[in-house]
């Protein structure tokens, strides 16, 4: 869900998404942004702004729906980490990121690096004042890139602006227009105050991709790194426990901090027992979980034969960093598969006969009633075995078949019930 606070520097508004406030310690720094919805600042407010380019308009919102943005490793060589952000703006005008200032005298720095798919992408620097008389300036100065590289924008320090002021009552533009940078406005409204500086494109359409944005007053600068969202994977199963050819009911489950995308698919990956090395199994897709901030595969069908380890794989991709779930360790009993006849005549022999899953050559195997041993033999070459006790009483014969755990192997056993007449 896209949180927006507005936050009103006059009788227009800004509107400012994924905001959040933490507790200031101002020194120079560099923030991850992985999430649209989320921004980490330190003691103002930060996030994406979409306002008018029309210096006659200079602070008003635009109505428009901020457009997802688009996470790539491109173009080009990216200046800052790994991946850009890119908007395409939905109507034209200035989209991009935006920052509160607790000093607009001090602004050290204003800027970020731009990258126009095709043709010249216009902008703006935008910048808002607060003063003491209930009134507020906003101010426009344009900005261009040429397509195919990446170019550095600045606002701030000396960008020349056009300012209007505002009456923060009545809406109404009050006064003349005013040209001049921030420090010439400071000066003409009596002293420092607080306000906001902000970079955005798309004022004549089109793609645009931004990233290595920095703003900030002297010995406070925050570098903004835009990156891919963060995923988080994990593996769940039915049973932690199984018998040989039984399956566990693995499932995955995924979690996508940041842009949406259409239907994720995780790849589930097996290491065999006594082996060091995952190799692939399958790929399948995730669907909306009742969590409603995840996504879950179906059940897979894994029917292993001795101790294994699971774990699901979402790959990197543009959008999003891969990530990676915990091994599960499926252990595994055992199969015996045992038959008798239903019925004997008392005093004749039963022959008990069977194979074990997977194949035991060599390995003990016993018979019982109850805990008296009545037989033992070694599992065939073919993984048979053949057992036999004598029925000396009428009535019902229990007799169960166990074999002891062996390596990637719980121990297993198999019941059996024959009527002796």
């Amino acid at each position: 869900m896209r949180l927006v606070r507005r936050v009103v520097l006059g009788a227009t508004t800004l509107a400012l998404v994924g905001l959040q406030d933490v507790p200031f310690a101002a020194a120079d720094t560099t923030l991850t942004i992985r999430s649209y919805d989320y921004f980490p600042v330190m003691d103002r407010y930060v996030g994406i702004t979409y306002q008018s380019c029309d210096a006659a308009s200079a602070g008003e919102e635009l109505t428009s729906t901020l457009p997802e943005p688009t996470i790539e490793r491109g173009p080009g060589p990216v200046p800052l980490g790994t991946r850009t952000w890119g908007f395409d703006a939905p109507t034209p005008g200035a989209l991009g990121p935006f920052h509160t200032i607790t000093s607009m005298a001090n602004i050290e720095a204003d800027q970020m690096q731009v990258y126009s798919d095709s043709g010249t992408a216009h902008g703006a620097a935008l910048a808002g004042v607060t003063v003491d008389d209930g009134n507020a300036w906003y101010g426009v100065a344009p900005l261009t890139v040429p397509a195919g590289s990446w170019q550095t924008v600045q606002g701030g320090g000396s960008t020349s602006y056009t300012w209007r002021e505002v009456n923060l009552t009545t809406g109404a533009t009050e006064g003349s227009p005013f040209t001049g940078s921030i420090g010439d406005l400071l000066t003409q409204v009596g002293g420092d105050r607080p306000g906001y500086v902000g970079l955005g494109f798309g004022c004549s359409g089109g793609m645009v991709h931004f990233d290595d944005v920095q703003v900030g007053v002297t010995g406070d600068v925050t570098t903004y790194d835009y990156e891919g969202g963060i995923s988080t994977t994990s593996t769940e199963a039915a049973h932690r426990t199984v018998t040989a050819g039984r399956s566990p009911g693995l499932r995955g489950r995924l979690v996508l901090n940041g842009v949406p995308i259409p239907a994720p698919r995780l790849v589930l990956e097996r290491r065999a027992f006594g082996s060091t090395h995952w190799h692939r199994v399958t790929t399948a897709p995730t669907t909306p979980s009742q969590d409603p901030v995840s996504l879950v595969t179906g059940s897979y069908l894994a029917k292993p034969l001795r101790t294994t380890s699971y774990r699901w794989r979402y790959v990197d991709n543009e959008v999003y960093d891969g990530s990676v779930s915990k091994g599960l360790s499926i252990k595994v009993r055992t199969a015996v598969r045992a038959h008798a006849p239903a019925r004997v005549a008392l005093g004749s022999r039963v022959r008990v006969t069977g194979s074990t899953l997977p194949k035991k050559p060599g390995q003990r195997i016993t018979l019982w009633r109850g805990s008296h041993l009545l037989d033992a033999t070694k599992v065939g070459r073919r993984g048979t075995f053949s057992l036999a006790t004598a029925a000396r009483f009428r009535g019902r014969l229990n007799l169960v078949v166990k074999i002891g755990a062996s390596p990637g192997n719980l121990r297993g056993s198999k019941s059996l019930v024959v009527k002796v007449r």
